[in-house]
């Protein structure tokens, strides 16, 4: 395949997404995926992780998860953690 795209998105309740990440990855590892959400702190927003074929459309041998996410704030300090039960 050409990678695997990750993308995160942000909203606010009621108004338009904001992509504010994104990586395409073609090794079969866990990689680190990082954005800033600063613009919304404080605020109630919905975030959309989204996978997807690399750019040349190429899903062939592509395997994509989302794991351990964590929110912290710039002194790293843990926010929230989304865990399955």
């Amino acid at each position: 395949g050409d990678g695997i795209r990750f993308m995160l998105f942000v909203a606010e309740v009621g108004q338009p997404e904001v992509l504010v990440g994104e990586v395409t990855h073609a090794d079969h590892k866990w990689i680190p995926f990082t954005a800033d959400l600063s613009k919304w702190r404080g605020k109630k927003v919905v975030l959309r992780l989204v996978s997807d074929a690399g750019l040349a459309g190429n899903t062939q041998g592509d395997h994509a998860a989302w794991a351990e996410l964590l929110i912290r704030n710039k002194e790293k300090k843990l926010i929230y953690r989304l865990i399955n039960n």
